[in-house]
């Protein structure tokens, strides 16, 4: 793996032992100073026909560095914030001690002649190629054959409380491999422990203020049943409120997740409950799955596609769902097999059903009479995609 800082290639000079006398110094300068002057007019012939650092050899030299780069850190990604055909960005594993993974960009403007660039973490970019004919990125998507990884957002209390202990249990029935995190981890374990997850799980049992803005910008698949954390997941321009009930009314069933049942009614809960429903203004990009079971049809089942419009500005990097349940009164025992599969498939919907296999990366330096190169790089990890 190569590091932001590249490795010096200087050796020292070879030591020798002895001297020349002055008579030869005297005759050896003379002769040098001859053919410095005979050799002048043919350096200046021969460097015409040898190509600058900006075209010709070099120029395809330079761009094969590139790829070789890029696919060195890109073959090892661990998440991917953004996928588009002529930029890509990504996370790798740390590389200096600071606990989070590090995360690159890779970029071009799609203008022939702009120079290609690469970020790391938030240094500016730096040019890596002065001018690129063009620059592209095609990803192979394959469905994933295995479970997804959850993180588990809980508050730490010594050990988990009797809710987290069910949700656990319940992630295990579902076949789910499922790790916890502490609300009180700073930002760099939270971002660490995203990169290794396909979606993160926000019990109710977390703190919401401890857990504050920390996975709005995460890569990944988001399922929050925490109703104090709506605006800060940029749900809503205000957090959720309360009311009891065991049931929600479903007005879009053509949607993963509430696929398997029917407009109207669905009880979720065995006895009447702690729910959770919107208030405030919905971001534009939130799609309603339910509304409340009663008067005034607030929203309260809510999802958000990858990159659609987050309230408050940016957009997803990964797929988020506001589940209808939660508040500190809320049991989750009460769950009925209705409301246990809307949990299940919001966490499969979040998640994303494909990972990314290999990517096809084309470079050609600027002049028709280069070369494109192309290779195709296989990434290791194949991260889970939140998203088409």
């Amino acid at each position: 793996m190569r590091t932001n800082n590249a490795p010096s290639i200087d050796k020292p000079l070879p030591r020798h032992a002895g001297g020349f006398s002055l008579v030869e110094l005297v005759v050896a300068t003379g002769i040098t100073s001859i053919l410095l002057v005979t050799m002048g007019s043919a350096i200046v012939l021969s460097s015409r026909a040898i190509p600058s650092s900006s075209t010709g050899t070099n120029t395809v030299t330079k761009a094969a560095r590139v790829l070789e780069l890029l696919t060195d850190e890109l073959a090892n990604a661990s998440q991917f914030y953004e996928r588009t055909p002529l930029s890509i960005s990504f996370s790798v594993a740390d590389q200096d001690e600071d606990i989070a993974p590090e995360k690159i960009r890779y970029a071009w403007s799609g203008t022939p002649g702009d120079p290609v660039t690469r970020q790391y973490n938030q240094d500016p970019p730096t040019i890596l190629l002065d001018s690129a004919e063009c620059f592209n990125l095609d990803y192979e998507l394959i469905p994933r054959q295995r479970s997804p990884r959850i993180l588990v957002v809980g508050r730490d209390t010594g050990s988990a409380g009797p809710q987290d202990l069910a949700k656990q249990n319940r992630f295990k029935l579902f076949g789910y491999a499922a790790t916890f995190i502490d609300d009180d981890n700073s930002p760099a374990k939270f971002a660490a422990a995203v990169d290794t997850a396909d979606v993160a799980y926000i019990s109710e049992e977390a703190w919401g203020p401890s857990v504050s803005t920390k996975l709005k910008t995460a890569p990944i698949g988001v399922v929050n049943e925490e109703s104090s954390l709506q605006y800060e997941l940029g749900f809503s321009t205000a957090d959720g409120i309360n009311e009891p009930d065991d049931r929600i009314t479903l007005v879009n069933t053509t949607h993963q997740i509430t696929s398997e049942f029917s407009s109207g009614d669905l009880t979720i809960c065995s006895t009447m409950q702690s729910l959770v429903k919107h208030s405030g203004v919905l971001t534009p990009g939130a799609i309603v799955l339910a509304e409340n079971d009663g008067p005034g049809n607030t929203p309260m089942l809510t999802v958000i596609e990858s990159g659609a419009a987050l309230q408050g500005g940016g957009s997803a990097l990964g797929r988020r769902v506001q589940l209808p349940w939660g508040h500190s009164a809320f049991d989750f025992n009460s769950l009925t097999n209705d409301g246990l599969t809307l949990m299940r498939r919001s966490i499969d919907w979040a998640a994303g059903s494909k990972v990314v296999s290999t990517i096809q990366v084309g470079l050609q330096p600027a002049s028709d009479t280069n070369p494109k190169l192309e290779t195709k790089v296989r990434i290791v990890n194949k991260p889970a995609v939140s998203g088409p």
